[in-house]
């Protein structure tokens, strides 16, 4: 009852600082608005939670906020080594009772979701269901920053639908509304495209290092979709510099980004070898355990091996779970989700098919459409977890989502930039 209350009490605080934070802003959401995608995504995350802790022994949603409380005792003892861990070689020290980890980025992603709750911890004393409420106050920002990016290319009135939809959709909202790192990498990613559309029209300095600031950020987090999100943002920037043919940038900037992968399969040292690095990911996750695991050919570093694993990929991504083989309610959810998604992807290119231009000169659209579909076939090609998959990706989902609001709602997909 306690923590009930203690709930409540921060959801209309941290509802009454997201408005005074944006209240001035352009396109901003009121007030109502504001306490009602906040509960929404605090609900998600509370039922996220309790589902993770009933069904799935915790899983490592719980097992970051009980790590987060290890890291707490150390904020409290030493508060100038808690940050000093973080710039060294050692950001989660081994003499803690932390999870152990392949990679120095990986240790380093898990320490910043850590420390940050840590700080939540100074209130929630480690109590996860508080904790939620805090981690989704800087989720909810997130969504808003992709919110604002795409309300300068819907019509007015289309925004409310657009805010709904993105605050919404339900996988986006459940997957996203728990204690994962997909909550932060979401915040660094909506902030990055936001300021990197103002960098390009306004050319303010500011703007250009939090660019960088959040891209660095996102590399901690989830580097391959950080590296993913190079070239469409390349093409983006051509597009706007040099007012050329958006489809045609697009097709050209990829079709260059391929080919210098495949001459580098063959000219640099596999750690550097794009498709090396991608086939050892995917022998990595062959290695884990799991209840279930989908059919997926080993890689190798021969460009070849990625065509034979593409429809495999895209199978599992796009497809898969069956709604007959699927197993347990999240998996059932899955599957109903890819089936959702799938109908808007393809009425929407229906719509667009109608419409003289399409999406030719509709940059944002096809940022997110690229972007979303470069990792659909990523992760399809290293992970064979469905559970994994649905998590991993669930960011370019809603950028898929989003992409198919620009194309699908009237008089948006066939706007210039």
């Amino acid at each position: 009852m306690l923590t009930g209350l203690i709930i409540l009490f921060f959801w209309v605080c941290l509802s009454g600082l997201i408005y005074i934070i944006i209240r001035n802003k352009k396109d901003a959401l009121s007030f109502p608005q504001i306490l009602f995608f906040f509960a929404c995504k605090i609900i998600a995350g509370e039922v996220y939670g309790y589902i993770f802790k009933r069904f799935y022994h915790g899983d490592d949603t719980w097992a970051l906020n009980n790590d987060s409380i290890l890291q707490y005792k150390r904020l409290l003892q030493s508060p100038l080594q808690f940050i000093k861990d973080v710039f060294s070689d050692t950001p989660v020290p081994e003499n803690d009772e932390f999870h152990h980890f392949a990679s120095y980025l990986e240790t380093l992603e898990y320490a910043i979701v850590t420390k940050t709750m840590a700080i939540f911890n100074l209130i929630s004393q480690g109590n996860y269901y508080i904790n939620v409420v805090f981690f989704n106050f800087l989720g909810f920002f997130g969504v808003y920053f992709f919110y604002k990016l795409l309300a300068a290319q819907l019509d007015k009135q289309h925004l409310h639908l657009a805010a709904i939809v993105l605050f919404l959709f339900p996988p986006t909202l459940f997957w996203l509304s728990g204690i994962r790192t997909e909550g932060l990498l979401l915040l660094f990613t909506g902030i990055l495209l936001y300021l990197f559309n103002r960098w390009m029209k306004e050319k303010k300095i500011i703007d250009a290092l939090v660019c960088l600031a959040c891209f660095g950020m996102a590399v901690i987090l989830r580097n391959g979709f950080a590296v993913l999100l190079v070239p469409p943002l390349i093409a983006w920037w051509v597009v706007h510099a040099y007012k050329t043919r958006t489809s045609t940038t697009f097709l050209v900037t990829y079709a260059i980004c391929i080919f210098a992968a495949v001459a580098g399969s063959f000219l640099l040292p596999a750690n550097l070898n794009v498709f090396s690095v991608i086939a050892l990911r995917q022998h990595e996750f062959m290695g884990l355990q799991g209840n279930t695991r989908f059919a997926l050919t080993p890689l190798t570093a021969n460009p070849l091996s990625f065509i034979k694993v593409l429809p495999e990929s895209l199978l599992n991504t796009f497809i898969r779970p069956f709604m007959w083989e699927a197993k347990g309610l999240l998996q059932w959810f899955s599957s109903i989700e890819n089936i959702v998604v799938l109908m808007l992807l393809i009425a929407s290119f229906i719509n667009i098919k109608r419409s003289e231009n399409g999406l030719r000169n509709v940059s944002l659209a096809w940022v997110l459409l690229v972007t979303g579909l470069c990792n659909y076939i990523v992760i399809g090609c290293i992970v064979p977890f469905p559970g994994a998959i649905v998590r991993y990706k669930i960011i370019p989902e809603l950028f898929l989502v989003g992409a198919c609001l620009i194309a699908f709602l009237p008089d948006n997909y066939s706007r210039k930039d």
